[in-house]
């Protein structure tokens, strides 16, 4: 099979675009994503190697003549949907669709069920849409249950709670209380347990509580929480689309801002507690609302787009720590002035576009390269100075700054993009 098919991007296959009936993934791959294989009804046999740790959502869906899979022991994590519409999942032999202790689907009609004591996780949507069920035995070995697992059974209609707890997680809160106490047996918030949640205000934690999972507030009405010392580990999407949420209080025990974590969020402020060295993808991403943030004291990498949007956000002080910011981290932010701390060895490219408030900048001493597009955009950039340190300025990097006078390059730079300062019709020769 010709390999070249396969769109491969830092060990996720994102795409494939081959019409084999076969098909052995690379040991290069760790992560199929999603969608990855949807709709190849050419499929009829796929091989994935050990290195795979994840399948993503709707991966194979719509594979209808895929009846083989080769699914190694290194798989921890299947996706909603994964294999939706294949000949593999249809002819299943069993009800209860179980992979490396992952439960993925149920497929029968049965009112009660009895898990077995091998599972560890239910996906997300195992049971959805089951509506006959009414009684289901959940063994201690599930630590942990996929969003809306049990979405559309009887079982959780039912549940005579307003807190649905199976074995310390929280799987979903049914209430309509404005102020919401989590009972103090809970040690996981689940995920999207509290996910589209329009009447909560605001949520006290236990601290029983150490984990807040994927999506677990995700585009509720919350507008207050704080989070105690106990939560080791905030997931991706937790806060996410939480658009009129205005106050939280970070603990000291994290120490990443992972995924999209507050992306769409309604927050104003927010302090980075001192434990943090990472804010990831998009943490912050459209935050229209947010004025002020205080980073961390170890802060050492901004991720990719992790604040990109923040349209009111006027200021940021960058921490001595800091090394690496991801390409459009700042994208579109307000600022007026930017000083990057001798400590940043790499700024990836787009990390400021558009910055179309952007007056001044202080580049980091340490820095080898201007990246690609970095202060494109930026209207109001007046003037420049790169340090000696720089070798390389990329293409387009100061594209249509158009009240850029000057700029100082030193004599160190010997590579210079193209249409580096297209655009730039203030510029002044130096």
């Amino acid at each position: 099979m010709n390999r070249n098919h396969m769109f491969i991007e830092k060990g996720v296959l994102r795409g494939y675009s081959g019409n084999d009936a076969k098909v052995i993934i690379p040991d290069t791959v760790k992560h199929i994503g999603e969608r990855a294989f949807k709709d190849h009804s050419d499929l009829t046999e796929v091989v994935i190697p050990n290195s795979v740790t994840d399948i993503g959502f709707e991966a194979f869906s719509g594979c209808d003549k895929l009846e083989k899979i080769t699914l190694p022991e290194s798989i921890k994590i299947i996706g909603t949907d994964a294999f939706l519409g294949t000949a593999w999942l249809e002819k299943y032999p069993d009800d209860l669709v179980v992979i490396n202790n992952i439960l993925i689907k149920y497929k029968g009609n049965d009112s009660e069920i009895v898990i077995p004591d091998t599972v560890t996780r239910i996906g997300n949507e195992s049971f959805i849409g089951c509506s006959k069920l009414e009684k289901i035995t959940i063994p201690d070995s599930v630590t942990s249950i996929g969003i809306d697992a049990f979405s559309g059974t009887a079982w959780l209609e039912n549940y005579p709670d307003d807190f649905i707890i199976v074995n310390g997680i929280l799987v979903k809160y049914k209430g309509k209380e404005f102020d919401v106490n989590i009972p103090n047996n809970v040690t996981k918030i689940g995920e999207g347990a509290f996910k589209d949640c329009n009447d909560i205000d605001e949520v006290k934690i236990p601290a029983s509580v150490t984990a807040i999972e994927y999506a677990a507030f995700m585009n509720s009405s919350l507008i207050k929480i704080t989070i105690p010392n106990s939560v080791v580990s905030i997931s991706e999407l937790a806060f996410s689309d939480c658009g009129i949420l205005q106050e939280i209080t970070l603990p000291d025990s994290i120490t990443q801002i992972v995924y999209e974590t507050f992306s769409g969020s309604g927050i104003e402020r927010i302090s980075i507690p001192d434990s943090v060295t990472v804010i990831g993808y998009g943490a912050f991403m459209g935050c229209f609302d947010l004025k002020k943030i205080t980073l961390s004291k170890s802060l050492t990498e901004i991720d990719h787009k992790a604040f990109q949007d923040c349209e009111h956000l006027k200021e940021i002080i960058f921490p001595e720590t800091l090394v690496k910011i991801g390409y459009s981290a700042f994208t579109n932010c307000g600022f007026e002035k930017v000083i990057i701390p001798d400590s940043v060895v790499e700024i990836s490219g787009d990390a400021f576009d558009y910055c179309q408030n952007l007056k001044e900048v202080s580049l980091s001493k340490s820095l080898k390269c201007i990246a690609s597009g970095v202060f494109a955009g930026c209207s109001k950039l007046i003037s420049i100075t790169i340090p000696d340190s720089v070798t390389s300025i990329g293409d387009c990097a100061f594209e249509n700054c158009t009240s850029l006078t000057s700029v100082k390059i030193p004599d160190s730079v010997t590579n210079i993009g193209e249409n580096v300062f297209e655009g730039c019709a203030s510029l002044k020769q130096e």
